[in-house]
């Protein structure tokens, strides 16, 4: 198998930020070679200098035996090169399939594009990609999942001989994870190289050929799968094979901290649910269960028709987030990028909007009390940065996540639902995060906590419930655990 794609000694730095140390890599023709690391390793970083997104500060790019010395993503197609990426450069006021082949089209003698053999073309992407959606579906009206899944019909629909896919999965759910590791399958079969970077430890196992781990912006080494176990790979990625493990479980539970009584919205049927003081509640459930809609009835996002809600034994109304707030409720969403962080601003200004009347003095914000409020909070969930007046897109998407739990912690909220809160996160910032959330529980704050990967909510709650369609079903105790009930409950038809 010989090498389509060799890398000698590239090297890039961002505002005094040095993301990669000389890297040397080869890339074989038709292999899976995933490049794994905790967030902030440099991965994207080098999925987007191959396809041209970024420049290279030093070094060289051989591609099929001739070097690159000017490269963008128009110059890469040319060549056989597509990328999906983390951020879904998407366009959000066209079809489906205007994005999927908008790049495969030539306009015509009047500047039009031919939408019938345009639909035509895109329909079997659509079709491959599992989905049942209408080619003529704005993508504006999708999900953060149909969206990745159309990100990587568009990738898929160039003459491509290298593929770089960065964190393909991260929005999906298992079942629609299996259509994307099917395609990566079959376009090996194909002789297609992909470069596959992800945090997900056992999909790159099952997946990948070869494995390149990257650590602080240098390659720790590139192993052949067959030589590698979980525990090789966790030790590779951050230096201990060991990650923390937060296995105390509360004995009393006895206080009631929130309460929804048959809770209606006009997709949540009559929802009864209990929180006490110190707990850790998992929602297990597919997407499209409900268990997002109950984050954004309880943060007022979602109109309540009927039912109660209860803090403290007291009765709350709440009809916006600002209400929410004031009872001690806060909400981590789901997508970051979508609701979360506004990326033009920095780690100060997205960390300090939620107490921003806190630091007001005398018509002015009191700057050194926003900094220390920030900088203290900053440190408590470990957030890896150079300033605080750094842009947030230049944060790694783990530290990026910690931003937004900053951010939700500056108000200090007595209950905090988290809706996936390690999602597109390496192992170590998982391990951090779960320290953070159990010394948040230890604190007698509630947590409601949302995770699609049901072992992530066994290790981490002492109770589960699961929802299927609206409705609130099964609950299990943490005595009464078990990867192949829970999912069961959660399959239910």
């Amino acid at each position: 198998m010989d090498n389509i794609l060799q890398l000698n000694g590239i090297d890039k730095r961002y505002d005094g930020i040095h993301a990669l140390k000389s890297i040397d890599l080869k890339f074989k023709r038709g292999e899976i070679h995933s490049i794994i690391g905790e967030n902030g390793a440099g991965k994207s970083t080098l999925g987007k200098i191959i396809y041209g997104i970024v420049n290279p500060d030093k070094g060289r790019i051989i591609y099929s035996e001739k070097e690159i010395t000017k490269n963008n993503p128009i110059i890469a197609q040319k060549l056989g090169i597509s990328m999906v990426t983390q951020e879904l450069d998407l366009f959000p006021n066209l079809t489906m399939s205007e994005n999927i082949a908008i790049n495969n089209f030539s306009f015509d003698e009047k500047l039009f594009i031919n939408n019938q053999r345009l639909n035509e073309f895109s329909k079997r992407y659509i079709k491959k990609m599992g989905l049942s959606l209408r080619s003529d579906n704005m993508l504006s009206a999708l999900s953060v999942g149909e969206l990745q899944l159309i990100s990587i019909a568009r990738a898929l629909s160039f003459k491509h001989k290298l593929i770089i896919m960065d964190e393909p999965t991260s929005a999906l759910t298992e079942e629609t994870s299996e259509i994307v590791y099917s395609i990566v399958r079959e376009l090996r079969k194909k002789k297609i190289t992909v470069i596959y970077i992800s945090h997900n430890i056992n999909e790159v196992l099952d997946l990948s050929d070869r494995v390149t781990v990257l650590r602080d912006g240098k390659t720790v080494g590139t192993v052949p799968v067959k030589n590698l176990n979980r525990n090789e790979l966790i030790k590779m990625m951050a230096g201990t094979s060991e990650i923390n493990k937060n296995k105390q479980r509360l004995i009393n539970l006895s206080e009631n901290l929130l309460e929804m009584q048959k809770l209606k919205t006009d997709k949540l049927h009559s929802i009864n649910l209990k929180l006490k003081r110190g707990e850790i509640l998992g929602i297990a459930g597919l997407v499209g269960s409900g268990r997002a809609e109950l984050g954004n009835a309880l943060f007022g996002l979602k109109k309540i028709l009927s039912g109660k809600i209860l803090i403290n034994n007291k009765p709350v109304i709440i009809r916006n987030p600002r209400d929410a707030i004031k009872n001690g409720i806060m909400l981590l969403p789901e997508d970051r990028k979508k609701s979360g962080l506004f990326f033009s601003m920095s780690i100060k200004e997205n960390t300090s909007l939620s107490i921003l009347e806190k630091v007001f003095r005398l018509g002015f914000i009191d700057n050194k009390d926003e900094l220390n409020k920030v900088k203290s909070m900053n440190e408590r969930v470990l957030l890896r940065y150079n300033s605080v007046d750094d842009s947030v897109d230049l944060l790694s998407g783990g530290n990026q996540q910690k931003v937004l739990l900053s951010k939700c912690l500056m108000s200090d909220p007595k209950i905090l639902f988290l809706n996936n809160p390690t999602r597109g996160i390496d192992v170590k910032s998982k391990s951090e995060i779960y320290g953070l959330i159990h010394s948040l529980s230890k604190q007698g704050k509630g947590i409601i906590l949302i995770s699609s990967e049901i072992e992530e909510l066994i290790e981490n709650c002492h109770r589960i419930i699961v929802m299927n369609k609206g409705i609130q079903l099964d609950e299990y105790q943490y005595d009464q655990f078990s990867n192949q009930k829970i999912l069961h409950s959660a399959t239910m038809a």
